[in-house]
């Protein structure tokens, strides 16, 4: 054996040595860690708020989505969760200092070590504007033994992507507001005059909804009728409905004043779903007109007399004036 090859092999061997001197404390550490049981798991929810409204009460709940499963393990199958608790966020939570609670996942009794995982899904409810998380949550229970004993040494969750966390911000509440507002225009557009309004909302087909609208605003001899709404505008008003959940649809329409000339524009008679930027909608009547001057017809044969008369005497002035140069 070659000098360069001995003293190779000697500096292989060194670093070797240290990396193993330097791993044995953190080997040693964890071989006297003691561990505590862990029964029961928190998982984190935060319900968010997106545009401008206010959560209706919400519960949230969660379920093992098919059986969970096991390795490094002799065990062959893994014992289903106990329980997983429900959530339920009261009204206005979402976005507001309450808006975070937690699942509690009461882990079973394990017989064997190993690492047993489990898929989380959450139950896609159906209120009106709120977004319920589409993808599952990833449990990991590592047991081991220690002193005879089967101890729950680690619990984390994971995302989609793998990486490791507690808690999810996926849960939103989504809702905007739509304004309404009446423009008269024309010479006799009439600005005082109150025009009739109808408002209907209604949900989609696969949503429960209960109304919980505001309005403010302008708005004159205001009623409800289930989701539909009716009331007056005048120049300048705008009727405010706030707290209108995303996805939920409406149709602003006005009363047919085209028997008294007005041309209306601005409607919205296709329903159309409300977002969390909100809707504006402008009304417009217009009526114009040819102003009267005051000069009636039937007074032109008097016009005509009066302009012949000054006519004669501006010639016989002129006439006048050219036999006095004379």
């Amino acid at each position: 054996m070659n000098a360069k090859l001995t003293k190779g092999l000697a500096a292989a061997a060194i670093s070797a040595a240290m990396m193993l001197g330097a791993a044995a404390p953190a080997l040693a550490a964890d071989a006297q860690a003691t561990y505590t049981d862990q029964g029961t798991v928190n998982i984190t929810k935060s319900y968010e708020l997106e545009g401008q409204g206010v959560s209706p009460e919400e519960t949230f709940t969660v379920t093992q989505d098919g059986d969970g499963t096991v390795s490094d393990s002799d065990a062959t199958s893994a014992p289903a969760l106990t329980s997983i608790s429900t959530v339920t966020f009261a009204k206005g939570a979402a976005g507001s200092k309450n808006k975070t609670q937690n699942f509690v996942v009461t882990l079973p009794e394990y017989s064997k070590v190993g690492i047993y995982s489990y898929n989380l899904k959450e139950t896609v409810g159906n209120t009106a504007g709120v977004t319920y998380r589409a993808d599952d949550i990833k449990l990991v229970v590592t047991v081991i033994e220690q002193n005879g004993l089967v101890r729950v040494a680690a619990v984390h969750c994971e995302n989609g992507d793998g990486d490791k966390t507690s808690s999810f911000a996926d849960n939103k509440y989504s809702a905007g507001e739509l304004d309404v507002k009446k423009t008269v225009e024309g010479n006799l557009g009439d600005k005082n005059k109150e025009f009739m309004f109808t408002v209907t909302f209604n949900a989609p087909a696969d949503k429960s909804w209960t109304r919980e609208i505001t309005v403010e605003g302008g708005a004159s001899d205001f009623k409800w009728d289930g989701n539909t709404a009716t009331f007056t505008l005048s120049n300048g008003d705008t009727a405010k409905f706030k707290n209108v959940p995303a996805g939920v649809t409406y149709t602003v329409d006005e009363a047919d004043y085209s028997s008294e000339k007005y041309e209306t524009k601005g409607e919205v008679t296709t329903p159309t779903a409300m977002t969390s930027n909100g809707a504006k909608v402008e009304v417009t009547n217009t009526k114009n007109g040819t102003v009267d001057t005051g000069v009636l017809l039937n007074n032109a044969p008097y016009i005509a007399i009066i302009g012949g008369a000054a006519v004669v005497a501006i010639y016989v002035v002129n006439k006048r004036r050219h036999s006095d140069m004379d």
